[in-house]
């Protein structure tokens, strides 16, 4: 999401909003399988059904490339890193970092349900409190994008005082909850504004123009 070369085939997934996550929450990249030492380029793995049952992740060059192991212990050595961790944006379909739509396979053939990639089972299975989670794919959508800082914002504050100008907190809790205005009734850039919400200039424009033409075509604000 932030843009490091880090993908199989040595490419990136820039998030073209991470500016706007960057400014308002702590951020932790991190690519699982670059961490495991895998490199970068490297063969694509899959999760794959073996003889007894189990799902394992395997590396499609090499069956006996131990890749399910690498990547699971760099993943529970993050987990003990970061017990404090509020939330989670996860990678659709991939075979570390998805949740819920990870792809299986037995003989060839993907198999129906919902999975999660390795990283989020090492997740789930290690941090203690449940995290908060999106997706990139959901969180290219601007208002559910604002609708899950202002959940982080609210968790990370659960049993702390609210610091000084953080209107956006109790402002848009009102609105996830459901009990706020409706986008049709902010006008966008001064509520916004009113909100403390930072948007960094390099992807304002872009953001708002989504935003508004979110809005003026009838989106739901949920998330």
């Amino acid at each position: 999401m932030q843009g490091q070369l880090v993908r199989y085939d040595g490419g990136h997934k820039r998030y073209p909003f991470y500016p706007i996550l960057e400014a308002n929450c702590l951020l932790i990249p991190f690519c699982p399988e670059a961490a495991a030492g895998l490199g970068v380029p490297r063969p694509p793995m899959d999760l794959r059904v073996q003889k007894n049952g189990a799902i394992l992740a395997v590396s499609q060059a090499d069956d006996s490339h131990p890749v399910d192991r690498l990547v699971r212990e760099a993943s529970q050595t993050f987990a003990a890193n970061h017990t404090d961790l509020v939330a989670y944006i996860h990678m659709n379909r991939s075979p570390s970092c998805a949740r819920g739509d990870a792809k299986v396979y037995e003989d060839h053939q993907q198999l129906p349900g919902r999975y999660d990639g390795l990283f989020t089972q090492e997740l789930d299975q290690h941090l203690s409190q449940p995290l908060l989670s999106s997706d990139f794919e959901t969180l290219l959508s601007p208002s559910r994008l604002l609708v899950f800082v202002a959940k982080v914002l609210r968790k990370h504050f659960t049993d702390s005082p609210l610091p000084p100008g953080t209107e956006l907190i109790g402002s848009l809790q009102k609105i996830s909850d459901g009990v706020g205005p409706s986008p049709k009734d902010f006008r966008i850039t001064s509520e916004l504004s009113a909100l403390g919400l930072q948007i960094p200039k390099e992807c304002k424009t872009a953001f708002l123009r989504d935003l508004q033409q979110e809005w003026e075509n009838g989106e739901p604000w949920t998330y």
